[in-house]
């Protein structure tokens, strides 16, 4: 496992599926930086999942690091194919896991 820190508080760590990544709020309730789930949930749908033409990946802000919480990012593949990717929450710490893609409803 590869724990890497990144400065202003935003804390990464990688490994088979599952990501870290929070905003250091001092003390408030954690939620989830959305750009940094974005750049990591499309380094885990192309390296992990092998999508090939992920354009862009839009996730919501707010979200709460809470276990068993869950929410979707939206990922452009092009070509008018945009798809939804389903995150679980696994544990206080922040870690999840990005799901296989599937299409909105």
């Amino acid at each position: 496992m590869k724990i890497t820190l990144i400065t202003l508080g935003v804390l990464v760590v990688l490994g088979a599926g599952g990501i870290t990544l929070y905003a250091n709020t001092a003390g408030a309730e954690r939620v989830f930086d959305p750009r940094a789930v974005e750049k990591a949930t499309e380094r885990i749908l192309t390296e992990e999942y092998a999508y090939r033409n992920v354009k862009q990946v839009s996730c919501p802000a707010g979200k709460r690091v809470k276990p068993e919480a869950s929410f979707s990012c939206t990922v452009d593949l092009g070509g008018g194919r945009v798809l939804r990717a389903p995150i679980l929450v696994v544990d206080t710490e922040g870690n999840y896991r990005v799901r296989e893609l599937h299409y909105p409803r």
